[in-house]
């Protein structure tokens, strides 16, 4: 698996409940997830504090404001990805937009006020398309639907 010291606790544990809906629909785990878990059972079966073996150690759940902050945020950018990515498609589906044409259509910089921003720059979209590679071509799911109440 990554090397999810680095991630952020919400995260880590979005990837704790995929890899418990994987096992519950009896896919197979990787030899990364089933080492993963082999060293997280080992730990907690000898009396480590499954927070801290998990390190997801705090409210455990989207208590307070930053949590929120911080879950709005990750579904802006899911938004954002999976606008981008059926952008991309040709049409009917899609737009047949390039990488860049995607961007700037939904950046908050657009000029076009009826622009569907997510409040990222034309720049930040298409830093956030490299980096979250995990995102495209999976099922669209969100953190919470709060976010388009």
């Amino acid at each position: 698996m990554a090397d999810i010291k680095k991630e952020p606790a919400l995260v880590k544990m979005q990837r704790l409940k995929n890899l418990g809906k994987k096992l519950l629909s009896g896919t197979p785990p990787s030899q990364d997830e089933l080492d993963y878990m082999g060293n997280v059972f080992s730990l907690t079966g000898d009396g480590a504090d499954p927070y801290e073996v998990l390190d997801i150690k705090g409210s455990g759940g989207w208590a307070s404001k930053k949590d929120n902050e911080e879950k709005n945020r990750l579904n802006r950018i899911r938004l954002a990805i999976a606008w981008m990515e059926q952008a991309l498609k040709p049409e009917p589906d899609g737009f047949n937009y390039k990488i860049e044409d995607a961007a700037r259509a939904i950046a908050m910089d657009n000029a076009d006020p009826k622009a569907n921003h997510f409040g990222f720059n034309e720049d930040n979209l298409k830093r956030m398309w490299s980096r979250h590679k995990e995102l495209k071509g999976k099922p669209f799911t969100l953190l919470d639907l709060e976010l388009l109440d």
